[in-house]
């Protein structure tokens, strides 16, 4: 269940976990990930994708590099029939937080985290990640120790 939460947290929807189940052959052989997929339908669906490296920042020529891989994938795997804008980034200074790994890394940290409760109505709490279990995180806030369920968690970023 743990993996299943965290994909969540990557890739909400039903299109962007199976473009998250296709993409992540492009990235299988190298050190970059897939930190976050987001899809917006406006006039013209909107596919944001932001990548990670397991030992250096990101930078633009990581994007312009990864923005041709993805683009030439989409388009010869018929994956969005749609006419699509592809924005490929890095995870910048108010990072999200999708991987439990991420978790990790950032205990100690200041952190914003949107739970959805029992009633489906979003709670947000600020305060320093104390603690990551496999099932929980714990954030302090002002030396009062929430606990909240990864499986609750809507979105999770660093704040700066």
């Amino acid at each position: 269940m743990q993996m299943e939460v965290m994909k969540n947290l990557i890739a909400s929807s039903d299109i962007e976990k199976e473009l998250l189940k296709n993409l992540n052959t492009i990235f299988a052989d190298s050190d970059y990930e897939i930190l976050r997929i987001r899809i917006n339908n406006n006039k013209k669906k909107n596919i944001q994708i932001m990548i990670d490296h397991k030992r250096k920042n990101i930078d633009i020529n990581d994007c312009a590099n990864y923005s041709r891989k993805i683009s030439n994938y989409l388009e010869n795997n018929n994956l969005i029939l749609d006419e699509f804008d592809l924005e490929i980034s890095s995870p910048g200074l108010d990072r999200p937080l999708t991987r439990l790994k991420d978790f990790l890394k950032y205990r100690g940290d200041m952190v914003s985290i949107t739970e959805i409760n029992a009633d489906n109505k979003k709670i947000k709490h600020k305060g320093k990640l104390a603690q990551v279990t496999q099932n929980n995180i714990f954030i302090d806030q002002n030396n009062d120790l929430v606990s909240i369920k990864f499986s609750k968690i809507c979105s999770a970023k660093l704040l700066i």
